[in-house]
Protein backbone atom coordinates (compact mmCIF):
# COMPACT_ATOMS: atom_id res chain seq x y z
CA UNK A 1 0.00 0.00 0.00
CA UNK A 2 1.56 3.58 -1.07
CA UNK A 3 2.42 5.33 2.33
CA UNK A 4 1.04 8.38 1.10
CA UNK A 5 -2.54 6.47 1.33
CA UNK A 6 -1.77 4.65 4.72
CA UNK A 7 -1.32 8.02 6.30
CA UNK A 8 -4.66 9.37 4.54
CA UNK A 9 -5.86 5.89 6.31
CA UNK A 10 -4.73 6.32 10.12
CA UNK A 11 -5.68 10.08 9.82
CA UNK A 12 -9.18 9.33 9.30
CA UNK A 13 -9.62 6.69 11.36
CA UNK A 14 -8.57 8.73 13.83
CA UNK A 15 -10.95 11.50 13.18
CA UNK A 16 -14.26 8.81 12.67
CA UNK A 17 -13.16 7.73 16.42
CA UNK A 18 -13.88 11.12 18.13
CA UNK A 19 -16.95 13.12 17.87
CA UNK A 20 -15.48 16.42 15.90
CA UNK A 21 -19.39 17.51 14.34
CA UNK A 22 -19.04 21.15 16.02
CA UNK A 23 -14.76 21.11 16.01
CA UNK A 24 -13.01 23.85 13.30
CA UNK A 25 -11.60 21.89 10.47
CA UNK A 26 -8.83 24.20 8.13
CA UNK A 27 -6.52 24.38 5.22
CA UNK A 28 -3.64 26.55 4.97
CA UNK A 29 -0.16 27.25 3.46
CA UNK A 30 3.04 26.62 5.41
CA UNK A 31 6.43 28.37 4.54
CA UNK A 32 8.94 26.17 6.64
CA UNK A 33 12.69 24.62 6.71
CA UNK A 34 11.24 21.47 5.06
CA UNK A 35 9.72 23.76 1.95
CA UNK A 36 6.77 25.16 1.07
CA UNK A 37 3.70 22.97 1.90
CA UNK A 38 -0.25 22.55 2.29
CA UNK A 39 -1.83 21.43 5.20
CA UNK A 40 -5.43 20.03 6.32
CA UNK A 41 -6.07 20.14 9.97
CA UNK A 42 -9.30 18.71 12.02
CA UNK A 43 -9.88 19.21 15.76
CA UNK A 44 -10.39 16.29 17.34
CA UNK A 45 -11.75 18.42 20.88
CA UNK A 46 -10.90 20.68 22.91
CA UNK A 47 -7.30 19.88 22.82
CA UNK A 48 -6.16 17.59 20.37
CA UNK A 49 -6.21 18.32 16.51
CA UNK A 50 -4.88 16.44 14.02
CA UNK A 51 -2.60 17.75 10.87
CA UNK A 52 -1.88 15.87 7.50
CA UNK A 53 0.45 17.92 5.18
CA UNK A 54 2.58 18.29 2.11
CA UNK A 55 6.14 19.92 1.79
CA UNK A 56 8.67 20.54 -0.84
CA UNK A 57 11.73 22.71 -1.88
CA UNK A 58 13.65 22.40 -4.84
CA UNK A 59 17.28 25.01 -4.72
CA UNK A 60 20.26 24.44 -6.56
CA UNK A 61 23.83 25.95 -5.52
CA UNK A 62 27.07 25.33 -5.94
CA UNK A 63 29.62 24.79 -3.02
CA UNK A 64 33.12 24.43 -2.42
CA UNK A 65 34.22 21.42 -0.17
CA UNK A 66 37.31 19.52 0.10
CA UNK A 67 38.71 21.85 -2.21
CA UNK A 68 36.87 20.81 -5.09
CA UNK A 69 33.52 22.56 -6.68
CA UNK A 70 30.28 21.08 -6.37
CA UNK A 71 27.03 21.76 -7.99
CA UNK A 72 24.58 20.92 -5.48
CA UNK A 73 21.05 20.04 -5.90
CA UNK A 74 18.54 20.27 -2.98
CA UNK A 75 15.44 18.02 -3.55
CA UNK A 76 13.22 18.28 -0.41
CA UNK A 77 9.67 16.28 -0.32
CA UNK A 78 8.13 15.06 2.72
CA UNK A 79 4.71 13.81 4.32
CA UNK A 80 3.42 14.30 7.39
CA UNK A 81 0.74 13.29 10.07
CA UNK A 82 0.86 14.90 13.45
CA UNK A 83 -0.79 15.25 16.88
CA UNK A 84 -1.30 18.53 18.37
CA UNK A 85 -2.21 18.61 22.17
CA UNK A 86 -3.24 22.19 23.75
CA UNK A 87 -2.41 21.95 27.44
CA UNK A 88 -3.92 24.91 28.58
CA UNK A 89 -7.38 25.04 25.66
CA UNK A 90 -5.30 28.59 24.63
CA UNK A 91 -2.84 28.99 21.18
CA UNK A 92 0.08 27.05 22.80
CA UNK A 93 0.33 23.21 21.74
CA UNK A 94 2.75 20.57 21.51
CA UNK A 95 2.73 18.59 18.75
CA UNK A 96 4.15 15.18 17.68
CA UNK A 97 4.01 12.44 14.41
CA UNK A 98 5.73 11.25 11.81
CA UNK A 99 7.14 12.23 8.62
CA UNK A 100 7.12 10.22 5.39
CA UNK A 101 10.84 11.67 4.70
CA UNK A 102 12.15 11.79 0.88
CA UNK A 103 14.54 14.32 1.24
CA UNK A 104 17.90 14.28 -0.44
CA UNK A 105 20.84 16.21 -1.95
CA UNK A 106 22.05 15.28 -5.48
CA UNK A 107 25.83 16.93 -6.14
CA UNK A 108 28.39 16.99 -9.38
CA UNK A 109 31.71 17.30 -9.25
CA UNK A 110 32.18 20.98 -11.52
CA UNK A 111 35.78 21.20 -13.44
CA UNK A 112 38.83 22.20 -12.52
CA UNK A 113 42.62 21.83 -13.30
CA UNK A 114 42.91 20.00 -9.75
CA UNK A 115 41.14 17.39 -8.34
CA UNK A 116 41.52 16.67 -4.34
CA UNK A 117 40.03 12.91 -3.40
CA UNK A 118 40.26 11.68 -0.34
CA UNK A 119 43.76 14.17 -0.01
CA UNK A 120 45.02 13.22 -2.80
CA UNK A 121 45.12 15.42 -6.08
CA UNK A 122 44.36 14.51 -9.54
CA UNK A 123 44.02 16.05 -12.94
CA UNK A 124 42.23 14.97 -16.27
CA UNK A 125 38.84 14.44 -17.37
CA UNK A 126 36.95 13.41 -14.42
CA UNK A 127 33.19 12.96 -12.99
CA UNK A 128 32.00 12.49 -9.67
CA UNK A 129 27.71 12.22 -9.00
CA UNK A 130 26.95 11.74 -5.74
CA UNK A 131 23.63 11.53 -3.63
CA UNK A 132 22.69 12.30 0.55
CA UNK A 133 19.48 10.48 1.43
CA UNK A 134 17.63 9.97 4.48
CA UNK A 135 15.90 7.17 6.34
CA UNK A 136 12.11 7.19 5.00
CA UNK A 137 10.30 7.28 8.01
CA UNK A 138 11.27 10.52 10.71
CA UNK A 139 9.99 10.89 13.93
CA UNK A 140 8.65 15.09 14.29
CA UNK A 141 8.31 16.77 17.81
CA UNK A 142 7.96 20.01 18.45
CA UNK A 143 5.79 23.26 19.75
CA UNK A 144 4.12 25.99 18.71
CA UNK A 145 1.67 28.24 18.86
CA UNK A 146 -2.01 28.30 16.24
CA UNK A 147 -6.03 28.67 16.76
CA UNK A 148 -7.08 26.22 19.10
CA UNK A 149 -9.12 23.87 17.23
CA UNK A 150 -12.53 24.47 19.22
CA UNK A 151 -12.90 27.81 18.33
CA UNK A 152 -14.75 29.60 15.44
CA UNK A 153 -14.33 29.65 11.54
CA UNK A 154 -11.97 31.98 10.55
CA UNK A 155 -8.74 32.93 9.01
CA UNK A 156 -5.61 32.08 11.10
CA UNK A 157 -1.97 31.52 11.53
CA UNK A 158 0.69 28.62 12.91
CA UNK A 159 3.98 29.56 14.06
CA UNK A 160 5.91 26.02 14.52
CA UNK A 161 9.36 25.08 16.06
CA UNK A 162 10.46 21.06 16.19
CA UNK A 163 13.07 18.57 15.50
CA UNK A 164 12.87 16.12 12.93
CA UNK A 165 14.83 12.98 13.52
CA UNK A 166 16.54 11.58 10.19
CA UNK A 167 18.25 9.19 11.34
CA UNK A 168 22.42 8.71 10.28
CA UNK A 169 22.50 10.08 6.57
CA UNK A 170 23.74 7.81 3.59
CA UNK A 171 26.10 9.29 1.33
CA UNK A 172 27.29 7.54 -2.31
CA UNK A 173 29.96 8.95 -4.66
CA UNK A 174 30.34 7.44 -8.07
CA UNK A 175 33.12 8.46 -10.73
CA UNK A 176 33.69 8.03 -14.09
CA UNK A 177 36.17 9.65 -16.82
CA UNK A 178 40.13 9.34 -16.77
CA UNK A 179 42.93 11.14 -14.43
CA UNK A 180 46.10 11.41 -13.84
CA UNK A 181 47.77 11.16 -10.14
CA UNK A 182 50.18 14.15 -9.23
CA UNK A 183 53.36 13.09 -8.93
CA UNK A 184 53.42 10.52 -11.82
CA UNK A 185 52.20 10.83 -15.74
CA UNK A 186 50.02 7.20 -15.99
CA UNK A 187 46.51 8.35 -17.35
CA UNK A 188 43.84 5.89 -15.36
CA UNK A 189 40.42 4.84 -15.64
CA UNK A 190 39.22 5.85 -12.53
CA UNK A 191 36.03 3.74 -12.36
CA UNK A 192 38.20 0.38 -12.02
CA UNK A 193 41.65 1.65 -10.52
CA UNK A 194 42.12 0.22 -6.80
CA UNK A 195 44.11 3.59 -6.27
CA UNK A 196 41.64 6.16 -7.24
CA UNK A 197 38.71 3.63 -5.36
CA UNK A 198 40.51 4.05 -2.18
CA UNK A 199 40.64 7.57 -2.44
CA UNK A 200 37.22 8.19 -3.39
CA UNK A 201 36.16 6.13 -0.09
CA UNK A 202 38.18 8.36 2.02
CA UNK A 203 36.31 11.05 0.18
CA UNK A 204 33.22 9.47 0.65
CA UNK A 205 34.33 9.44 4.37
CA UNK A 206 34.60 13.18 4.37
CA UNK A 207 30.97 13.80 3.27
CA UNK A 208 29.97 11.50 5.57
CA UNK A 209 31.67 13.24 8.64
CA UNK A 210 29.63 16.43 7.37
CA UNK A 211 26.65 14.87 6.73
CA UNK A 212 26.61 13.35 10.15
CA UNK A 213 25.12 16.51 11.22
CA UNK A 214 21.76 16.11 9.88
CA UNK A 215 20.73 13.64 12.12
CA UNK A 216 18.48 16.08 13.79
CA UNK A 217 16.68 18.75 11.15
CA UNK A 218 15.16 21.83 12.90
CA UNK A 219 12.00 22.98 11.34
CA UNK A 220 10.70 26.62 12.09
CA UNK A 221 7.53 26.87 10.15
CA UNK A 222 4.90 29.71 9.25
CA UNK A 223 1.70 29.31 8.16
CA UNK A 224 -1.97 30.82 6.98
CA UNK A 225 -4.96 28.93 7.37
CA UNK A 226 -8.52 29.29 6.67
CA UNK A 227 -11.15 27.31 9.16
CA UNK A 228 -14.63 26.59 8.12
Amino acid sequence: MPLKCLLSIIVSTTLFCFNYNVLAASLGARVSTLGVGLEYAHGLNDTLQARVGFNMLKISSSQRFDGNNYDLDINFESWGALLDYYPFQGRFRFTGGLLVNNNNFDLTLTAQENYSIGDTTYSGDLTINGSLGFRQFAPYLGFGWSANPSKASGWGYGFDVALVYQGEPKVTLNARGTATQQGTSNIINVADDPTFIEALVREEGNFQEDADGFVLYPVISFGLSYAF
